[in-house]
This record gives structure tokens, sequence and C-alpha cells, in this order.
């Protein structure tokens, strides 16, 4: 039966939602739960309490976020076949993101959240003034060279159809792997509607994120990233594909099992029993 599995799935490894782990987070007066497939292959919990007040957010910015790490798992996939004296027997891997996030304003309805994801993406990496010491204005920066590029190699206005073409699609390529802006869509999943977006480009890159972010108190919001890794001359094309509807089954299976709830008293460690629901 495994054998068969393995044949027919093109690859080993794939997330079993037979059976599941369970984590739980508190955050301030909030109660976070969701599960992962069992067979994980790597995961830490940095945190699972939190207090916002405590938290010194200045020391949590990454590039255009602030964001608290609470935890990750990461899912290694094998290829169908295994050689022993081939280097390298994997397609990819997974890894899902647990992140506490700070706005700088109050994102507490969802379509607040999508305008503040779209708008501050493009503003931090599309900004015309580039800092060097970031990665403000990082998508600037690589048009301009790349438009620098173009103009050496095919010149200002190329006459011949053929370098017209060619330029137009060494500069799409840049583009896409320059962070285009997003577009976030809302998701609704069981009881909760996530702002969802994607990051990256399989066929460019080998590398994609999708992201869903749902609100949670005033300017805080939870993100959950799942990041794909794969290996290009590994990857099966039923492995590609998995990949690329992930989110229609293996993303979907995790964010079902995702639920926010308010503890009655804001005291930390309360009795199970004193938990309402969020809806309530």
């Amino acid at each position: 039966m495994g054998l068969f599995k393995t044949v027919k799935d093109g690859f080993r490894g794939k997330p079993d939602f037979s059976s599941i782990h369970n984590y739980i987070y508190q955050i301030d007066e909030h109660l976070l739960t969701l599960s992962y497939p069992h067979n994980i292959n790597n995961g830490v919990n940095y945190h699972n309490q939190v207090k916002t007040n405590d938290i010194q957010w200045l020391d949590k910015i990454y590039r255009h976020e602030t964001a608290l790490k609470l935890g990750y798992i990461q899912y290694c996939f094998q290829t169908k076949i295994i050689v022993p004296i081939r280097p390298l027997n994997s397609p990819g891997h997974v890894f899902v993101y647990l992140n506490l996030k700070k706005a700088s304003i109050d994102v507490e309805c969802i379509s607040s959240l999508t305008s503040y994801l779209e708008k501050n993406y493009f503003e931090y990496y599309h900004d015309p003034v580039v800092c060097n010491k970031t990665h403000r204005g990082r998508h600037t920066d690589i048009m301009n060279e790349a438009h620098d590029f173009a103009i050496r190699c095919w010149g200002e206005n190329p006459e011949s159809q053929e370098d017209i073409r060619e330029k137009q699609e060494f500069l799409l390529g840049r583009f896409l792997r320059a962070f285009p802006p997003i577009k976030c869509e809302e998701v609704k999943i069981r009881t909760n509607t996530f702002a969802k977006y994607k990051e990256g480009n399989l066929d460019l890159t080998h590398k994609c994120s999708r992201f869903y972010n749902l609100p949670l108190k005033g300017d805080y919001y939870i993100s959950i990233e799942f990041h794909y890794e794969i290996e290009q001359s590994m990857a099966s094309r039923k492995f590609v594909e998995w990949v690329r509807t992930a989110d229609e089954h293996f993303e979907r299976s995790i964010l079902e099992t995702v639920e926010l709830s308010r503890v009655v008293d804001s005291i930390v460690d309360i009795p199970a029993d004193k938990i309402e629901s969020r809806d309530s």
C-alpha cells in the first residue's frame, strides 16, 4: 500500500493528516490553536505565551514588516526512488512559519488588513529612493539595473522584432523576480477570513510563498506563511503540480484547524473551562 501510494504521488514524504499535532498559543487575551500533520521533519516553538506590551517591537523589524516569530515546522520530501550514491534525493521542502505581526494602523477589519498589506509592500519595495542598507527600494534598484543592461544589449528602441521580443522578455523576467506588487484576496475558511497573497515564482526562482493573514486585535494580526523550495533537477512533474495546487488541499487542511478564541479574563494561565468563543 505504501509503495502504491508513493508511485501514485510521485514523491515521498507527503504531509499525513491521519494523525495531527495540536499547537496552542496565548497572545494577551486571545488563544490561537492550529494543527499540523504528524510527520514533521523539523519544528520549533519560540513563544507559546505572548504579552504584546512586553515586546520590544522596534527590535522585530525585518524588511517591510514588524514581526514576532511564534514558531515554524518543516516537511522534507524525497524522490520516488532513492539512489544511495546520489548526493541529493529530495525534490524540495516546505516551511510553515507562524508569526505575530504589528501594522502601523488598525487592521482589525479584514478589508483594512488587505489594503494595508498591499500598500505597505508596494511602498517599501517600490520606493523610488533606494536604501543600500536595507531592502527598501529593492524593486526600483533591480529594475534600474535591468533597464540599463537592456539598453546596452538591445538599444533604446530595437529595430528587429526578435530584439524587441528578447528585450521585453528580459525585462519581464527581471520584473517578476524583483518583488512585483502583491494582490491580496479575501479567503473564507470555516469561520475565519484570511487576507491571502503570494510571493515568488516557481518557474523563475524555484521558490514561492503563500501568506494567510488573520486580524487579531487593533494593529496586530496573525500571519501563516507556507514557503516552498524545489530542486529543479529532482522535482517530478507530480511534485511541482502538488506545490502549485497546495493551497487547495495541504494549506487549506491546516487552515481549517485554525481557531481564535478569547479568554474570559485577561490573566495568563486561567483554567481551560473559562474560555469562550471569540464570536460569542
